[in-house]
């Protein structure tokens, strides 16, 4: 995820699929996800890493402060936020990390940036988010995304 970095919040704010699309992840994985030392203003992540996953197949990725540290003096500590979109095989879910193409304005795949793996334990209902910098287990927090994160998913 360091070598994304650059993709930051503009990333969130990118084209969505059209409304009505089928359902790519089924309703036990839709749903906001968090590690345990995650670490929330609100709804707003401030450290620790969340997912975001939307049953249409969008969503985000975000990864705030190791170890968390809560806001002071009404400043929050920066976090990245990656705009993915998802697939499904077997119980892993692939999320593709997303990028506006400069030349064409288009929705693609960053280039160079590997897609990153969650994969679901039907026992224990969590994810492991397999990434570059070490794995990460999270656990759904809620069933629903947190409005404003729905709107930054969906570019408003």
């Amino acid at each position: 995820m360091k070598r994304a970095a650059g993709l930051l919040a503009a990333a969130l704010t990118l084209a969505i699929v059209p409304a009505g699309a089928a359902p790519v992840l089924p309703a036990h994985l839709a749903g906001a996800w968090s590690t345990q030392d995650a670490l929330f203003h609100g709804d707003t992540l401030v450290g620790g890493t969340a997912a975001y996953l939307s049953a249409d197949g969008n969503g985000a990725i975000v990864a705030g402060a190791r170890p968390a540290r809560p806001c002071a003096e009404g400043a929050c500590p920066p976090v990245v936020g990656l705009r993915i979109r998802t697939t499904l095989q077997g119980d892993t879910v692939i999320a593709t990390i997303l990028d506006k193409d400069a030349r064409s304005g288009r929705i693609v795949p960053a280039p160079g940036v590997p897609a990153l793996m969650l994969d679901y334990d039907r026992a224990t209902h969590v994810l492991t988010l397999r990434a570059p910098d070490g794995d990460q287990v999270l656990r759904r927090r809620n069933g629903e995304i947190p409005a404003a994160m729905r709107r930054m998913i969906a570019g408003q």
